[in-house]
């Protein structure tokens, strides 16, 4: 495994009830767009100036993601890390619901959400694994991104 965070320093976070309370407002807050069969359900996640996409294929059991910020929307201490808690907090509930394991994979080449997997990203889904791959387009140009997985497996209490 090549994550880097063993040595990394964390800002000061807020108290567990702060941030219980902050992820359970941005899911009460969540829109879901059901789609057809095969098509990705999509819940939407907005917490100050930034909206996290949580796109979940229940045919595949499996999760990805997308985070944008909006220059016109106030911004608020942690966001990237809540929505990423909330949204880990939705994933363990549709494994519970389905009784099944579920697949997320955070894929990305963008320096600040490599830092932040290697980090917070670790801390809150303990990676299975988390590399950096090479990959070849259809015209077959190579290119590099980092890759973390993490399964979900069902809570049995």
């Amino acid at each position: 495994m090549d994550i880097k965070s063993e040595n990394a320093t964390f800002p000061p976070e807020r108290s567990e009830q702060e941030t219980e309370s902050a992820v359970a407002s941005i899911i009460e807050s969540a829109v879901m767009e059901p789609n057809p069969p095969k098509i990705p359900t999509l819940i939407t996640l907005n917490y100050g100036s930034k909206e996290l996409d949580l796109f979940y294929n229940a045919e595949r059991s499996r999760f990805r993601t997308a985070v944008q910020g909006y220059e016109d929307r106030e911004r608020k201490p942690e966001e990237t890390r809540l929505l990423y808690l909330a949204a880990r907090k939705l994933m363990q509930e549709i494994a519970n619901r389905r009784q099944g394991e579920v697949e997320y994979a955070l894929e990305t080449v963008d320096e600040k959400m490599i830092q932040f997997a290697q980090g917070h990203g670790r801390r809150i889904f303990d990676w299975d694994t988390g590399e950096e791959k090479e990959f070849r387009t259809k015209k077959g140009d190579i290119y590099k991104k980092w890759v973390f997985q993490k399964t979900l497996r069902p809570d049995l209490s």
